[in-house]
């Protein structure tokens, strides 16, 4: 039985779901927008790989007096977003309890630092610590802190509510990154920047999963030839449908939740260890070459559902045939869920599209038009 991911001429999706349309694209300069990219700027990246680049004394001296003016942008994005996400801390005050509130208070903190010293090992599971909003925090962490059902609903209420300002957060985040390597670009030989490029992305991150279609646009935006005023048009666009996209993005986290908890008394409790993250629907990108889908640890993870995910890692998590059988018969409760969620979320898309078709051109409309489809591995 042969699989590939859907669209796989255009993108490489490696991962839980699915990389971000331009994320692996070779000729495409987009850097990751992401929580660690505040800790890790482009000038840093590159003064860590400068041996690598074969960078000389000038080139190190120009680049870190071209970086000084960064500084106090990168301090006043991180003093942005802590505030954001207090505020958001805040809100879930209301369906918190105080021991709850307690908890939750140790998570504000980012831990990209963290995250940068020990993750480099490339491994799936020291990459779920870094949730981009707070209650997506809450939810990761929803049965250590006794999070009931009927919170998590309120809690996705009140999530919705920020989700446009995570999102404008995202893009000041991009717009900077991508200014700073700009000016920085100009100093090295076009070698350098190839090798800067590859140096920069590194080969992980992680990404929201059920993404806007104009998220999808944005980090493809050179790749399609997006000018700035396509991009700022598109955004004043689409701006309602970012809280849309967050509820559906807590549907569909608290739907691989219940499956997973569904499955839980079939598993040992050695292997309900090992699963108990397979509820968290962000990607890791392991590499932009075809081979990588062949890496078992990759394949396993192309999964649409939380049965899937066990059935690819079967071996891993040394499941006997009983056990397989088990968790089939009960993945078939949830087959209808999963699509009816996965037919939302395209719909949402699809009106993003013809909210925007006619600020794109034919030629753009042309390349996007595949784009309102959730990317997962599926059977030829």
């Amino acid at each position: 039985m042969s699989t590939r991911p859907r669209n796989l001429s255009s993108l490489i999706f490696a991962g839980i779901l699915g990389l971000t349309f331009g994320q692996v694209m070779a000729d495409s300069p987009q850097y990751r927008p992401d929580i660690e990219q505040l800790v890790h700027r482009i000038s840093d990246r590159l003064e860590q790989s400068a041996d690598q680049l074969g960078l000389t004394p000038a080139q190190r001296k120009s680049i870190s007096e071209k970086s000084q003016s960064y500084l106090t942008k990168y301090e006043s994005l991180r003093n942005e977003r802590k505030a954001l996400l207090q505020e958001e801390l805040q809100a879930f005050s209301s369906v918190l309890t105080p021991e709850q509130h307690e908890q939750a208070k140790s998570m504000i903190d980012d831990r990209a630092q963290e995250w940068s010293e020990k993750g480099r090992d490339g491994s799936i599971a020291s990459f779920r610590e870094l949730n981009d909003t707070f209650g997506e925090r809450l939810h990761t962490a929803a049965e250590k802190i006794g999070l009931t059902d009927e919170q998590r609903t309120k809690l996705r209420a009140i999530e919705a509510t920020f989700a446009t300002k995570h999102q404008q957060q995202r893009q000041s985040r991009r717009e900077l990154i991508a200014k700073e390597f700009s000016e920085i670009s100009s100093i090295l030989t076009p070698e350098q920047r190839q090798k800067a490029r590859q140096s920069i992305e590194q080969r992980v991150v992680m990404v929201p999963a059920a993404q806007t279609l104009a998220h999808r646009l944005e980090v493809a935006a050179e790749k399609i030839g997006l000018t700035d005023d396509q991009r700022n048009q598109i955004r004043s666009k689409v701006e309602e449908y970012a809280s849309q996209f967050h509820t559906a993005n807590g549907e569909r986290r608290q739907l691989l939740q219940d499956e997973l908890k569904s499955l839980s008394s079939v598993l040992t409790p050695e292997q309900r260890e090992k699963v108990k993250n397979y509820f968290q629907d962000h990607v890791v990108v392991l590499d932009v070459d075809l081979d990588a889908l062949e890496q078992p640890e990759v394949r396993q993870m192309l999964k649409e559902t939380v049965s899937e995910r066990m059935e690819a890692a079967a071996d891993q998590l040394g499941l006997d045939d009983a056990q397989k059988a088990k968790i089939r018969e009960s993945a078939k409760s949830f087959v209808a869920k999963f699509q009816a969620q996965r037919q939302q979320r395209e719909a949402l898309r699809k009106q993003e599209l013809e909210s925007i078709a006619s600020i794109l051109t034919p030629e753009q409309r042309e390349k996007v038009k595949g784009w309102v489809s959730d990317q997962f591995e599926v059977e030829n």
